[in-house]
């Protein structure tokens, strides 16, 4: 079944294609419900982009963050589920430029701008700023 989310996609570059469908492995295997922010903060670290590769020079890697991003999910309902894609997501996705250069330096730019979801509490809580993402 393709998700009604599914044309939003074609906005984005492959990288962040790929990083969703990372996320939604990633919501499997932990057997979540919900396809989350921080689902997707997690599908764009199993890339080897050049903002990974600079946040993972500074200590971010996947397994810290899929360890806080579990964590964050099981402390409280930060992100509302909505067919099977949290709202939070959704506005991501929503956004974002109609651009088919909305590349995952975009996307981590605009996780990290999301007020109260879970890929923005992970990523501060991990000494993640935009100025770092910018460079």
């Amino acid at each position: 079944m393709v998700s009604k989310h599914a044309d939003k996609l074609v906005q984005f570059s492959n990288d962040v294609r790929e990083a969703l469908i990372f996320a939604k492995a990633e919501r499997e295997i932990a057997r979540h419900d919900c396809l989350t922010t921080g689902h997707l903060l997690l599908g764009i670290f199993h890339l080897d982009t050049e903002s990974t590769n600079k946040l993972i020079r500074q200590g971010v890697t996947r397994q810290k963050l899929r360890s806080h991003v579990y964590s964050v999910i099981q402390q409280a309902e930060f992100e509302q589920c909505r067919g099977g894609w949290s709202n939070m997501l959704f506005q991501v996705l929503q956004t974002s430029p109609n651009s088919a250069q909305v590349d995952t330096k975009t996307v981590l730019l605009a996780l990290l701008g999301l007020s109260n979801s879970i890929a923005q509490r992970v990523l501060i809580e991990n000494g993640v700023t935009s100025d770092q993402l910018q460079t």
